[in-house]
């Protein structure tokens, strides 16, 4: 926010003031599906708030550094996030919406942003999608965070991944790069599972155009 220039934001409904963190929130996601908005930290802790009542539900306290980046999927409540251990790795978890561990990646990247596909249980098996520094997106199972693929832009250079969502569907995974390009991909038609297999195309490009 600009305080030199006059705001047209406004809050609506009730306002209030959630406190349970130490340190400064680093990362926001809100997940309709399940009512609850989950806060990362600087201090290393996950807080899952009921947004219908605007109340602390319970923390997930299991990183040792700052949370850089998390993702709720909407399909089961589960909290994907992410801390940086040094300056070339990442800590990857999972855990429920219950705040119950369920698996832990330690990554030779940085993962830069997350993503949840959320294609109806049961008929699909979901992922949970890394936008890395590298350029690439990693792709892991949403079971247990088994590394599932890499993808990667073939004979395009590669800049860091600053962004990703699923459409609606998890037909598409869109991704946006700090060039400030657009790269769209699309699930394997013919497959069951929820993975993003074939590049579309770059819908724009870091100056503007379009390729």
């Amino acid at each position: 926010h600009n305080s030199s220039k006059p705001s047209n934001l406004q809050v609506r409904g009730i306002k209030k003031t959630l406190y349970g963190h130490s340190g400064p929130i680093t990362t926001l996601c809100v997940c309709h599906e399940f009512s609850i908005l989950v806060s990362g930290s600087s201090d290393g802790t996950c807080i899952i708030w009921d947004l219908n009542r605007l109340t602390y539900v319970r923390s997930i306290n299991s990183h040792c550094e700052a949370i850089t980046t998390l993702t709720v999927s909407s399909t089961l409540g589960d909290i994907a996030s992410v801390s940086q251990l040094d300056h070339e790795s990442s800590s990857l978890q999972l855990h429920t919406v219950n705040a119950t561990h369920v698996a832990t990646q330690n990554v030779k990247e940085i993962i830069n942003c997350l993503g949840y596909s959320c294609a109806p249980e049961g008929r699909s098996v979901n992922v949970v999608a890394g936008g890395l520094r590298s350029g690439a997106i990693r792709l892991w199972s949403s079971w247990d965070l088994a590394p599932l693929r890499d993808l990667v832009k073939d004979s395009m250079p590669l800049n860091p991944v600053i962004s990703l969502t699923f459409s609606s569907d998890s037909q598409y995974l869109m991704a946006v790069s700090s060039d400030g390009s657009i790269t769209l991909w699309d699930k394997d038609k013919n497959s069951r599972r929820s993975n993003v297999d074939k590049f579309i195309a770059v819908i724009v490009s870091g100056d503007g155009g379009e390729k």
